[in-house]
């Protein structure tokens, strides 16, 4: 076999790979990092990825608005960590733990807008629903005149048995419908 079959005959395995792998992974699918973790929702677009100590962050925002008047808070995004490392994974996402339990302080992970402008955060409550332990947060912005801008925000963790996820989203509106919308559509590889 010459060099050229040679080359021909990679390119052809290629394409050929490549066309097996969209009929098995449709269009409308945003795969996590390390293809652990998929988001089955056409309006999230993965837009960073990083890895630190152990845990693999991935941010997906959805599309930017239009609209003349639209904020940083009209803008939905989610941020996803994984690791192996249970313990590690939920004191990186914002769990503290009393007595080798765990329980939820705050989240640590960058879903909070702004955070140097947040006036008021408290935990409003925990419940566990599908598997997932859902973790609700009222976070209330400053502002000198009025009461400010405040959001709900949600930590929820899942652990399987070779991967641990924490998934947190700030929602300006929706709530815990809209964050359990979302935990539906996440899936384990």
């Amino acid at each position: 076999m010459t060099l050229r079959n040679t080359a021909q005959a990679i390119l052809i395995t290629l394409a050929v790979t490549q066309a097996n792998a969209s009929e098995t992974m449709p269009l409308n699918q945003t795969f996590s990092p390390c293809q652990q973790v998929r988001i089955k929702d056409k309006s999230l677009t993965l837009t960073n990825c990083t890895q630190s100590d152990n845990v693999t962050y991935a941010t997906y925002e959805g599309p930017e608005s239009n609209s003349a008047s639209a904020t940083e808070f009209d803008r939905e995004k989610v941020i996803i960590a994984t690791s192996s490392d249970k313990q590690h994974l939920l004191e990186q996402s914002g769990f503290r733990f009393k007595s080798g339990k765990p329980f939820f302080n705050h989240t640590k992970l960058e879903a909070i807008i702004f955070p140097d402008e947040v006036s008021k955060r408290r935990v409003i409550r925990s419940i566990s629903e599908q598997g997932w332990s859902i973790n609700e947060e009222y976070v209330q912005y400053f502002s000198p005149h009025d009461t400010g801008y405040s959001v709900r925000c949600f930590t929820a963790f899942k652990g399987q048995q070779n991967i641990n996820i924490t998934v947190a989203q700030c929602l300006g509106y929706g709530g815990l419908d809209s964050f359990k919308k979302l935990l539906s559509n996440i899936h384990f590889n």
